[in-house]
């Protein structure tokens, strides 16, 4: 306490006020510096004392420490390298898929157009109104379900001779196999790989049979071609066509502004829209449901509800059973109710009659008696899912109308051309039946039938009287 009381006074008074000061201060130094030594040297013994029992330590003890600072930052290091390994491999992977992909697309692209060219080249042999027509849906095509419809309008628009390599049966496995394209496309059970086989068999089988019909020997350079075609898909290009879908748009051809091909690929399978040429009132439809409000909620309840019923379906197939066949045998059922079609036309003759006048020109709708509603009083055309045949006749002139559905009573309904076609006429017909229309007075029209094929109860020749027909 006293050495403290002195520090005190020596540090705040001045030492030349106290000379005595001075001398015990002098005296305090060494004891001072004595008492300071021995503190650093106790400091410094304690500081080797602690280095040598760390030095001790570390010898006989490793650091876990450190080895696991160590061990992390390893682990840490090893999974950043493995990071960008994967990252390099899947940057690889997504090229590799890339270009797997436009390899795809570009085999796709040479096998429709080829395809095309060789359905070009049978639908020009066939002379008439009809092959120029087919060669054109040919032309326009741009997938393999577009051909299929186009191959099997060729069949169904010419008069084949039946031969013992072409009976009804022979007909209705190959035309099975035709459709199944279109429908396994809709279904989503084909692949491109898969169709395009399909419409190589079909091409040939129906070259067989068209080239002695038109009175010529089978092409061998056409033959060649379809082979050449067939080899490449089956052998050099099958893992890359069997990663696209059977309805696969490509070749050169590009699509008009307004064209069912810019439609999605779902909305063209729950419509069947495939290859499907729009008239311009469809076009103008189009166009005004593309704009108009409102139009896309409804389209998508459609496709949501078709999308459920289609699963329901699914989830109703048995297990064991195969999506394939079951929809090849459905595909064969339907072959045979075209073949029935095909065989059995409706002929409608429009004659001018005693009493003169009457429309130049008359609308001939002819439906299945079952159909819901019939869509001739609306000059909209056809979509092909209502199962109405139409065409427009003049005076002496003849069409063939071949209603689709499986039923054979059908009705005919006659038209007079206008924004809002007027009802003239509806009578009761069956498949195959002739029917001569001729015009009366007062600007009416008469229907005469006559029955081609004989059938459970005939029903007798008949005079129908101007306007609808009350169907019960």
């Amino acid at each position: 306490m006293a050495q403290k009381a002195y520090t005190k006074s020596f540090l705040q008074d001045d030492p030349a006020d106290d000379p005595g000061l001075i001398c015990d201060v002098a005296k305090m130094v060494p004891e001072m510096w004595y008492n300071r030594n021995h503190h650093i040297t106790v400091v410094i013994i304690i500081i080797i004392i602690i280095i040598i029992t760390g030095i001790i330590v570390t010898t006989h003890h490793p650091p876990h420490h450190h080895a696991r600072f160590k061990v992390k930052t390893t682990v840490i290091g090893q999974a950043c390298q493995a990071r960008a390994k994967t990252n390099s491999l899947l940057a690889d992977v997504v090229q590799l898929t890339s270009a797997m992909e436009d390899a795809a697309k570009a085999a796709a692209d040479g096998v429709i157009d080829s395809l095309r060219q060789l359905l070009n080249a049978l639908a020009v042999l066939v002379p008439g109104k009809v092959g120029i027509e087919v060669a054109k849906d040919a032309v326009d095509a741009r997938s393999l379900p577009a051909l299929g419809k186009a191959l099997k309008r060729l069949w169904f628009d010419i008069a084949l001779q039946p031969s013992q390599d072409w009976c009804e049966e022979k007909q209705a496995i190959w035309l099975g196999q035709l459709l199944l394209i279109g429908a396994g496309s809709r279904e989503g059970l084909l692949s491109f790989f898969a169709a395009a086989l399909l419409m190589c068999n079909s091409l040939m089988c129906f070259a067989k049979v068209l080239y002695p019909h038109v009175g010529m020997d089978p092409d061998e350079a056409w033959c060649e071609s379809l082979a050449a075609v067939q080899t490449a898909v089956e052998r050099d290009f099958q893992p890359e066509l069997s990663r696209l879908p059977a309805d696969h748009l490509g070749g050169s051809k590009r699509d008009a502004l307004v064209s069912t091909n810019r439609l999605p690929a779902l909305f063209r399978r729950m419509f069947d829209l495939e290859g499907h040429k729009l008239t311009p009132a469809q076009k103008g439809g189009l166009a005004v449901a593309l704009v108009l409000p409102g139009t896309g909620i409804i389209t998508a309840g459609g496709i949501g509800t078709a999308l459920l019923l289609r699963k329901a379906r699914q989830a109703s197939r048995p297990e064991d059973e195969d999506p394939v066949e079951r929809l090849f045998q459905r595909c064969q059922a339907e072959a045979r109710a075209a073949i029935r079609r095909k065989e059995n036309p409706v002929e409608v003759t429009y004659l001018p009659g005693s009493y003169g006048g009457g429309p130049g020109k008359l609308k001939i709708c002819v439906h299945v008696r079952e159909s819901l509603v019939p869509f001739g009083a609306v000059p909209l055309g056809n979509l092909g899912s209502d199962g109405v045949s139409a065409a427009l006749v003049e005076l002496g002139e003849t069409c063939q109308l071949r209603p689709k559905g499986d039923s054979n009573s059908l009705v005919l309904r006659v038209y007079r051309p206008a924004l809002i076609n007027e009802e003239l006429l509806a009578v009761e017909i069956a498949r195959g039946d002739k029917v001569v229309v001729v015009p009366g007075p007062n600007g009416i029209v008469k229907c005469y039938t006559r029955q081609t094929r004989p059938k459970a109860q005939p029903p007798e020749v008949s005079e129908e009287a101007s306007g609808p027909v009350s169907l019960t």
